[in-house]
């Protein structure tokens, strides 16, 4: 053990390093204006302090204390960037206290002063200053006590691990403990400037000493709880064995933005009705937080080594419904059927990326996701492809041969669903900025303006300002025009309730739209770039049986914006032929019961990863336990009474 030992000591002064840098990039211009303030209301309380004026040093010692509280309480990288050099919040706490002191020798000569050197306080404000001092020391030995970051998980209680929930903080011992402070470095100049008292200056001290010593117990408290949590590795030990318990067959695996949980929802209803034992495993935490209700065990594991330790040697197939890069840390694992399952079936570029090719399988929904692939002369094999169909599909209504609907509309109805900009401009086919807010002012001014649906992409603005100001206005438009209009939620789950109470759709080129022609409903398509027609056609087939319009509010096809929408409003029968057929073109034909097709293909596929991997999987065992075997789930819960209840991941 002491070479493995050895080499973990070479590498902490890098890792240390490391982490510093990445501290130092994310400090901000605000960060580094509290830095600057607290070390002029440094300079400030010594220059008071040396210039016998008192007030000056109490301000000085407010601007200063009050920045570090700020800092504190911001969680600035400051803190961490300035203890790698030696001045960490405890250092800089006692250069305050000092101060304090040399105020005090430079009022020596006052008649003030001579309440400095009689009674209580000839002990009771050194007392006080040392417990301030060793109540911010504490709050850093409590912080520094526990790393729990990256780990937290839910629904695995049958397995005999209980939910994790966050480790106490400490930001309010951390607070305490600068406060202690700040009440004897202002404190002790206020009363002397106003020519306090001797008591005055012994309840200053008492107080100080009072909430020093507070501070310094409730970080001692802190750090016993964080104690009981047990080390990091012993979490991933207990976590390991519950997982080996439940076995579970299949892993959704998500790695995403925080506003892309969504990708991970449109899979949530599907999931449940599994027939493999299934873990959803996600690589940020906030996916927690912003997924909807399952009871399928979670887990979020953010270091590349978890997702080692925790996909378990029963784990067969793992299901990809996005493509970003932390996919890697588990497509490197062997033994694993790897499987594309996307977040939608669509013309963008996105849907049919050439990295896609690295993926065992490629589960889509028509012949159109094989000819996407295909075109794309990337080097996709024929037998990579799955047709599944989409699940989703079940929750669409869809219109009849004549028109009618399950669904009853107060009158008629326009729903405008446009997509996002994407990471990078290549994939920005959203209308938002270019022409939503026209289109929706176009549609309010008709004589019988209709109804009118707005359900915005989730992800909306998030690289470019402009969709988000163009998002807000249509809901200000929306809502001064009338209660009859409907600003839908983000959710996955309200989509499809916009679909079924629409009797159009305006949209762009997205997965939204191949969705919509499951319910056979005419749609409107928008052109943001103003491709010409054909080449519009030729590269997105899913609009072929719609009305495109570009960003004037007029159409190639030879009608406006407004007749389009009109003439769609009633229903365009002479089009349904061709909704249809597209719609079996996209998404394959519609069986009777989507979500148990989609089932059956993920139970195919664990025996398809049966047959390819007949030999058991090995997964390493997570370093506490490398002298000793993995405990059993039963054992998982044992300990002081409600130790696993306090599970937890510090963020």
């Amino acid at each position: 053990m002491a070479a493995p030992r050895a080499k973990r000591d070479r590498l902490a002064p890098r890792q240390r390093r490391a982490s510093v840098r990445s501290s130092v990039t994310r400090i901000s211009v605000v960060d580094l204006g509290l830095l600057a303030a607290q070390v002029l209301g440094l300079a400030i309380a010594a220059a008071g302090a040396l210039a016998t004026h008192p007030l000056l040093t109490l301000v000085g010692s407010v601007v200063s204390i009050g920045s570090q509280v700020a800092i504190t309480v911001l969680r600035s990288p400051i803190n961490r960037a300035l203890s790698f050099i030696g001045m960490s919040r405890a250092i800089r706490i006692l250069l305050l206290i000092l101060l304090s002191v040399f105020l005090e020798l430079a009022l020596a000569s006052a008649s003030a002063a001579d309440n400095l050197r009689h009674g209580a306080t000839v002990w009771v404000l050194p007392l006080a200053a040392v417990l301030c001092f060793l109540a911010t020391f504490a709050d850093q030995w409590r912080a520094a006590g526990y790393s729990g970051a990256g780990l937290a998980w839910r629904g695995l209680g049958r397995w005999g691990l209980h939910d994790s929930t966050p480790a106490p903080s400490g930001r309010a011992s951390a607070v305490v403990s600068l406060v202690s402070t700040l009440v004897l470095t202002v404190g002790v100049p206020l009363v002397l400037a106003i020519n306090g008292a001797r008591v005055d200056l012994v309840v200053v001290g008492t107080v100080a000493a009072v909430l020093g010593f507070g501070s310094c117990i409730a970080s001692i408290v802190l750090r016993a709880r964080l104690r009981a949590l047990g080390t990091r590795a012993d979490r991933v030990v207990r976590l390991r064995a519950a997982l080996d318990a439940y076995a579970p067959e299949v892993v959704i695996y998500v790695s995403a933005p925080a506003s892309g949980t969504y990708a991970l929802n449109v899979w949530i209803q599907t999931a449940n009705a599994f027939d493999s034992r299934t873990l959803i495993m996600v690589k940020e935490a906030a996916h927690l937080a912003n997924m909807e209700h399952t009871d399928i065990p979670v887990l979020f594991a953010g270091r590349a080594r978890d997702v080692e330790y925790l996909t378990v040697p029963s784990v067969k197939v793992v299901l990809h419904p996005t493509t970003a890069n932390k996919v890697f840390e588990i497509m490197r694992l062997r033994g694993l059927l790897q499987v594309f399952i996307g977040h939608g079936d669509s013309d963008k570029v996105s849907s049919y990326n050439p990295y896609s090719k690295v993926f065992d399988e490629i589960w889509v929904s028509g012949p159109a996701g094989i000819d996407r692939y295909t075109a794309l002369g990337e080097g996709f094999r024929r037998d990579q492809f799955v047709t599944v169909g989409r699940p989703q599909l079940a929750e669409i209504a869809t219109v009849a041969a004549d028109g009618s609907t399950d669904v009853t509309l107060p009158r008629p109805t326009v729903l405008y669903a446009p997509t996002w900009e994407g990471f990078l401009e290549q994939s920005n086919y959203s209308s938002l900025a270019s022409m939503g807010v026209a289109m929706v002012s176009a549609m309010l001014a008709m004589p019988n303006p209709p109804r009118i649906l707005f359900k915005p992409h989730p992800s909306s603005g998030h690289r470019r300002p402009d969709m988000g100001e163009a998002q807000e206005e249509i809901a200000r438009l929306l809502h001064e025009a009338g209660s009859d209009h409907q600003v839908f939620d983000t959710g996955t789950v309200s989509l499809y309730a916009a679909f079924n109470n629409a009797d159009v759709m305006i949209t762009d080129i997205s997965s939204v739209l191949t969705d919509f022609l499951a319910s056979h409903k005419p749609y409107i398509v928008t052109n943001p770039r103003n491709e010409p027609l054909a080449d519009f056609l030729v590269a997105f087939p899913s609009s072929d049986a719609g009305s495109i319009i570009d960003t004037d509010l007029t159409s190639q096809q030879g009608t406006g914006f407004v007749e389009a929408i009109a003439h769609a409003l009633v229903g365009d029968p002479d089009g349904r032929p061709a909704r249809i057929a597209l719609a079996d073109y996209l998404l394959g034909p519609i069986s009777a019961d989507p979500v148990r097709a989609f089932v059956d293909q993920v139970s195919a596929a664990v025996d398809r990863a049966r047959v390819r991997y007949p030999e058991p999987r090995i997964v390493p065992v997570p370093p506490a336990t490398e002298s000793k075997s993995i405990p059993s789930a039963s054992s998982a819960v044992e300990g002081p009474e409600g130790t696993e209840s306090a599970e937890g991941a510090a963020g």
